[in-house]
């Protein structure tokens, strides 16, 4: 990429001149590399890669950086022994920048309810009150047609449509004779089939491991790439799948959605619930 010396007002100039197209897609124009970007937020994060001055910098140290990404791993070194505690919650974390993006997410917008266990804000009352679930391990929403229960009302909804949608009332619908699951649409389910089959593999280039789909090849070459598009926005930790960011992200929020049937004991993650 072609490196040209681009100061903080020179972007906020870049983002109204002629550098800077917007085409009928509403996409905005890096003229010096031609790639399109669809915010002017991700362009300017983007218009660092030209730029030879280091932006981002370090709080604490004052060390520099090209790239927002650069800093947010270097802050991890930056821990102390004792965890650090928000000044608004009770929310602790051994990083200061984990404490900074809390004070950012959870307390500097208006929320209307906020649970009394964890902080966490909510605009929606329905949302705050289901959101309680998480720590009190309780499923209300209880299924009339299998009897399975749920801690939140959307996940009943997606459920029922999901596992129990009919045909004129009789029975399921576009039942896979393989396995007995069953698909609201057919296309769904002939890309289901095709599992059984064997029909849709994927052949990985780098190492001939057979995947089921190209998005399950996708997600499998990282592993060669090393790539991590998904980063988790408290530490700044990256991962190559989004479920594992997802569980991941529980350890900031305190959620633990897979409660025991026995005990009432809460995990963030199901291998942690399956003995």
């Amino acid at each position: 990429e072609p490196l040209v010396d681009i100061s903080e007002s020179d972007e906020r100039v870049n983002l109204s001149s002629p550098q800077i197209s917007e085409d009928e897609l509403g996409e905005l124009e890096c003229k010096y590399c031609g790639k399109n970007f669809p915010s002017k937020r991700i362009l300017r994060r983007h218009l660092q890669v030209h730029n030879s001055s280091k932006p981002y910098s370090c709080d604490i140290c004052n060390k520099r950086y090209k790239r927002h990404y650069d800093i947010i791993i270097h802050r991890q070194q930056h821990t102390t022994k004792e965890k650090l505690t928000c000044d608004v919650c009770d929310f602790s974390s051994f990083y200061h920048s984990a404490i900074a993006n809390h004070r950012r997410k959870r307390h500097s917008q208006e929320y209307k309810h906020y649970c009394d266990i964890c902080g966490k804000g909510f605009y929606v009352s329905t949302w705050w009150k289901e959101h309680i679930n998480f720590h009190t391990g309780e499923k209300p929403f209880k299924c009339e047609i299998c009897d399975k229960a749920f801690m939140y009302s959307r996940y009943l909804t997606a459920h029922i449509k999901d596992m129990h949608s009919t045909l004129n009332g009789l029975k399921p619908v576009n039942r896979c004779p393989f396995c007995d699951n069953y698909f609201i649409h057919k296309k769904s389910l002939k890309h289901h089939i095709k599992s059984h089959t064997g029909e849709n593999k994927c052949l990985c280039d780098i190492c001939g491991k057979e995947l089921s789909s190209r998005d399950h090849l996708k997600v499998h070459r990282r592993i060669h790439t090393g790539e991590k598009p998904n980063m988790c926005s408290v530490c700044g930790k990256a991962f190559a799948k989004r479920c594992n960011l997802i569980s991941h992200e529980r350890i900031h929020t305190g959620e633990r959605p897979y409660v025991c049937d026995h005990c009432n004991k809460g995990f963030n993650q199901l291998s942690a619930l399956v003995i």
